[in-house]
């Protein structure tokens, strides 16, 4: 067993960068009280340099998988030995649109805001990270 938890350097940065920071700052602030203040501090800022308005979803993004992961509803996919993961990324799917029906029947359904046209979808979703032995860079999909 692992002796230390290895997140990818996109959720780790949300937890030691943005919660970390502002638990120190509110440390008498629930987890859901400091989720808010962040996506309010997001979606009300302005642009900064080098930002656009993907780059500010893509924040969103990131801050709700840490809020699905601070809540224990973040499914982590613990690859420990790289062959298996070699196997499966390597193994056809045969039945896709089963497996699209079979998504899009037990996703968790949500509404999504999009701040570049300023809607909202309703989406299926599943949230779950894969993460491979020692790689900084794990993949989170949502």
């Amino acid at each position: 067993m692992a002796k230390k938890i290895w997140y990818s350097i996109p959720l780790k940065y949300f937890w030691d960068q943005l919660y970390g920071t502002q638990k120190k700052l509110t440390p008498y602030f629930s987890d859901e009280q400091i989720f808010i203040l962040l996506r309010h501090g997001i979606l009300n800022s302005p642009l900064i340099q080098g930002e656009n308005l993907e780059t500010k979803e893509l924040k969103l993004s990131g801050l709700e998988l840490w809020k699905e992961d601070s809540n224990g509803d973040f499914l982590h996919i613990f690859f420990l030995d790289k062959q298996l993961r070699d196997f499966l990324e390597n193994t056809p799917l045969s039945d896709l649109d089963g497996i699209r029906k079979y998504l899009y029947d037990n996703g968790k359904s949500k509404d999504v805001q999009y701040l570049k046209t300023k809607g909202q979808s309703r989406c299926v979703q599943y949230t779950y990270g894969y993460i491979y032995p020692m790689r900084p860079m794990g993949m989170h999909f949502h």
